[in-house]
């Protein structure tokens, strides 16, 4: 792996909403925004390797954190508070990754939170694009953040053996380890759900007509839980065109055994400690590419986007610019139609007026 460079882009968006079953009120929907950049760190200036933000939402009731942590393994959390409740980093300790650097100043009444674990770059000889049958390695990132690779490493949401190899890969494909964090009581029952639905909005995908959601238990069950939701597509240029896309899959979550030690560097294990295994954690994978779409060595360039919640995940609406395309595209033809059919009848009834005149 030396001398590898992997660029692959991820796109996080957090929303500002809240499930409208919590929100009855026109009034609680109105948020007041605050963000810090590494709030209350004395010691991070002129340090670029140190990216906290924190965002509060503030209702007249409640407020909603956002937490993007990126001094490790990146890592998005979600918390719902009261409306007084506030953040807060002990950055000496929370830099020695020791649990409960990080809290708030009241038990948040939910929690939510997206750690991309790990990468794993395989080698498909084969061009299947299917990890089953691959040779993987682990890439390794900041502060500890992806493992360097290691014999006999175990893929705990597909349950694949991942080998040492340190020879170059050229037909190589990525997938990425997602695990989620939610304040709901694990137990034997408890399972996020992926689902799939149809939207007609493809503005910023280009002919991608469907959103995978990945809802927690409460989200799924009560409309009020943890969510992600992507488009399963993944570009290989910076400019979003059918040309420049293909294909993501996804495993099914399963759950994660000794959560405390595979989350102890991220900002899950500040806020939880040992007490990681008293709540749901579970990960699935995310693949990119498909048969034939010429590995990542074609243009060495992968992205993922996503967005995290809290509630269910917003209805999707058409914005003004594709109404007005769609209007344009479809209003003009029925108007040049219409005024075609006008004309044709017109011209008949003009035509057998003239006839019978000349009868007469």
């Amino acid at each position: 792996m030396a001398g590898t460079r992997i660029a692959l882009t991820i796109t996080v968006i957090s929303l500002f909403c809240i499930s409208s079953t919590l929100c009855d009120e026109p009034n609680k929907l109105q948020r007041k925004l605050k963000a810090t950049l590494n709030p209350g760190c004395f010691i991070c200036d002129n340090r670029t390797e140190i990216t906290l933000v924190h965002i509060a939402a503030e209702s007249d009731t409640d407020t909603i954190h956002y937490v993007w942590d990126f001094t490790g393994k990146p890592t998005i959390l979600v918390a719902l508070t009261g409306k007084g409740a506030r953040f807060q980093v002990d950055w000496a300790a929370f830099f020695a990754s020791e649990p409960g650097s990080v809290n708030f100043t009241e038990t948040p009444r939910y929690t939510f939170m997206a750690v991309i674990n790990r990468i794993f770059q395989y080698d498909d000889a084969d061009d299947r694009a299917m990890l089953d049958a691959a040779k993987c390695v682990l890439y390794p990132g900041p502060r500890d953040g992806f493992p360097s690779p290691a014999a006999h490493i175990q893929l705990h949401p597909d349950r694949h053996r991942v080998q040492q190899h340190n020879e170059p890969i050229c037909e190589s494909t990525f997938r990425i380890e997602l695990l989620f964090v939610v304040s709901e009581q694990a137990a034997v029952s408890s399972h996020f759900e992926v689902t799939k639905r149809k939207t007609l909005d493809d503005e910023h995908t280009p002919g991608i007509f469907e959103i995978v959601d990945v809802l927690s238990p409460g989200a799924f069950t009560f409309s009020a839980g943890g969510y992600m939701e992507y488009r399963p597509v993944s570009y290989t240029h910076p400019t979003r065109e059918v040309a420049f896309s293909t294909e993501t899959r996804q495993s099914q979550p399963v759950t994660i055994d000794s959560p405390s030690v595979a989350l102890n560097t991220t900002l899950a294990y500040a806020l939880y400690g040992a007490s990681l295994g008293q709540q749901l954690v579970q990960g699935m994978n995310v693949s990119f590419g498909v048969s034939e779409d010429g590995f990542y060595r074609k243009t060495n360039y992968t992205t993922m986007t996503f967005q995290v919640g809290y509630g269910m995940p917003p209805a999707e609406e058409l914005s003004a610019f594709v109404l007005i395309v769609a209007s344009i595209g479809i209003g003009i033809p029925l108007i040049v139609l219409t005024g075609g059919l006008l004309y044709l009848c017109l011209k008949k009834l003009r035509n057998r007026g003239r006839f019978q005149q000349e009868r007469l």
